[in-house]
């Protein structure tokens, strides 16, 4: 019956966007948007934001007379053109409960810093502040909360889902290869165990105390009494707006902005469209590889070696490209398909620079897509490393023979020819064969690395082994070159291409196209919603577990994978 319902609001919805569609193209204004002097821009930052500029969203939101969203990339541009702009005299951010990772906020901690030291003040307002919003939120000149507001500052936390007890009352077994020393790759170990290795467990543990302490500093810097924030969460991580003021969280208990009587009201993304491009010929490629890297095509909210390599291919086709920012957000996947787009990139690197921007995850096949760049830029927050390689499989005998009754009888010329069956775990011949293909693609990964950062052998044998590391530790270890974000990776590109003057920037891989990526945005909107509808309170739980139970086909092949703790 659920199933029924799902499919029938999906086509409801579809059917009600097409009817949008029609209504929302004859109303769309097509006046040209002007820049006023004395302008405040106001940015609204709710829910995912993504590195990948999306025409859908912004045609959706059109459509539907919504506020545009823009992607960190283009919200970064803006923040940073504002700056400079003498047009612009403020900037209010009006915050829900926005998704993005720790290296993603300090990001916009800079761009916010560098209003502030441009004389433009940066005022907050939120009805409540969890921590990420408090941490993004303290770098502005001033914050406004409800007065039956709340903040959640409580640390940091990871609770990865551990499935083998799933599996085992299914009768289903997983096998996992791993590089022969990779202790710390613990991306397919929730299949085989029912708790976290200690290698694992010490790794996480490391990563969230360079991350806590990257943000307690930072919150030092803003003048918050960082050392009391501490204490106090040690038995009460939750403040009310009164207890948020005195404690210096806030700065103003208020319902909504304080009266204002300007008009110079405008929204960054009609600031961002509203921007003149650079009149010059000269133009820096920005390539964002987002999602997890999966063998084939198309770019929804994945990285495909079929896609990416071609807008890599034609980058290098472009002369009037000086050079190329690649902005990494990405656990890795297949070890295939980073392959392939390794060789893109390495090839590219030999004809323009290429500087690599990584945002909140770039590690394992998301590290080895880096290597070639010649410059590597990661926030402290960043998740890189991981260095190491594994493969996953699953056989289902108990499932087959006990419950289902079911047995193959296989018949080959060879011994191994009939070794992947189902209703049989792999013999220990098969598991060697396989473990040895581990072995070699975990050898290259390592050589890679060490031609790319110019390394030791030695050296990056030692800080391999599937290890993830922040990017303030991957500093220390040679394996990024730079503290600092997309736009310090930005500034360094066009200093490469030799641009005395701003070029303009050109995104790639192409959007899809609009009506059908945002009629897909839409359908995940309807399944999102009927699911908070249908479980209530447990909808977050099962979407989590749908999501990880779904990744498993992701899994097939060899892996250069980071497991994801979604902090």
């Amino acid at each position: 019956m659920k199933i029924f319902f799902s499919s029938f609001f999906g086509v409801l919805a579809a059917f009600l966007f097409l009817i949008l569609v029609v209504v929302g193209l004859a109303s769309i204004p097509s006046e040209e948007v002007h820049i006023e002097s004395n302008t405040t821009l106001v940015l609204q930052l709710d829910g995912l934001i993504q590195d990948r500029p999306t025409s859908s969203m912004a045609f959706l939101d059109e459509l539907l007379d919504q506020p545009l969203t823009l992607s960190l990339t283009e919200t970064l541009l803006a923040l940073d053109a504002a700056a400079e702009d003498e047009r612009i005299e403020a900037v209010r951010i009006e915050m829900g409960l926005m998704d993005m990772g720790y290296a993603s906020i300090q990001e916009l901690r800079s761009a916010i810093h560098r209003l502030e030291a441009q004389g433009k003040p940066v005022h907050v307002y939120a009805k409540v502040y969890t921590q990420k919003m408090l941490y993004l939120a303290r770098a502005g000149s001033h914050l406004y909360i409800a007065p039956s507001g709340i903040v959640e500052f409580s640390g940091l936390s990871a609770s990865p889902l551990y499935f083998k007890g799933a599996l085992d009352k299914l009768g289903v077994k997983a096998h996992l290869i791993r590089g022969s020393d990779n202790i710390y790759k613990s991306a397919g170990e929730p299949f085989i165990a029912d708790e976290m290795s200690e290698a694992n467990r010490r790794q996480i543990q490391e990563r969230l105390q360079s991350i806590y302490a990257g943000i307690l500093a930072d919150l030092h810097s803003d003048n918050l009494d960082t050392a009391a924030l501490d204490a106090r969460i040690e038995t009460n991580p939750l403040f009310s707006a009164e207890e948020a003021l005195a404690q210096g969280l806030v700065d103003e208990i208020s319902y909504g902005w304080p009266a204002d009587e300007s008009e110079d009201w405008m929204d960054l993304a009609d600031y961002y469209s509203a921007l003149e491009e650079p009149s010059g010929k000269q133009k820096i490629a920005v390539i964002v590889a987002e999602g997890d890297v999966q063998d084939g095509s198309g770019s929804d909210g994945v990285i495909t070696d079929g896609s990416l390599v071609a807008a890599l291919d034609k980058v290098r086709d472009q002369k009037r490209i000086g050079a190329v920012v690649l902005r990494i957000n990405s656990p890795g996947g297949s070890a295939l398909a980073s392959d392939m787009i390794w060789t893109a990139v390495a090839e590219l690197a030999t004809e323009k620079p290429v500087i690599v921007s990584m945002g909140d995850v770039a590690a394992s096949g998301g590290y080895y897509i880096a290597a070639p760049g010649q410059e590597i830029y990661a926030n402290p927050a960043t998740i890189t490393g991981s260095i190491g390689v594994f493969g996953l499989l699953f056989s289902a005998e108990d499932l087959m023979h006990t419950t289902l009754g079911i047995k193959s009888q296989p018949v080959g010329t060879h011994p191994l020819a009939s070794a992947l069956q189902l209703d049989q775990a792999p013999s220990p011949a098969m598991l060697a064969v396989l473990q040895q293909n581990v072995d070699r693609t975990y050898s290259r990964f390592k050589d890679i690395v060490a031609a790319g950062r110019q390394l030791e052998r030695l050296q990056v044998d030692s800080i391999a082994r599937g290890h993830v590391y922040t990017g303030s530790d991957a500093l220390k270890l040679g394996l990024v070159d730079q503290e600092g974000g997309f736009l310090d990776a930005l500034k360094r590109a066009h200093e490469l291409a030799g641009y005395s003057e701003p070029a303009r920037i050109v995104f790639y891989p192409d959007d899809l196209d609009p009506l059908e990526e945002a009629l897909a945005a839409l359908g995940a909107k309807t399944q999102s919603a009927w699911q908070s509808w249908t479980w209530g309170s447990s909808a977050q739980w099962l979407q989590k577990i749908q999501s990880e139970w779904n990744a498993l086909h992701t899994y097939q092949g060899v892996q250069m994978r980071a497991q994801s703790l979604n902090l």
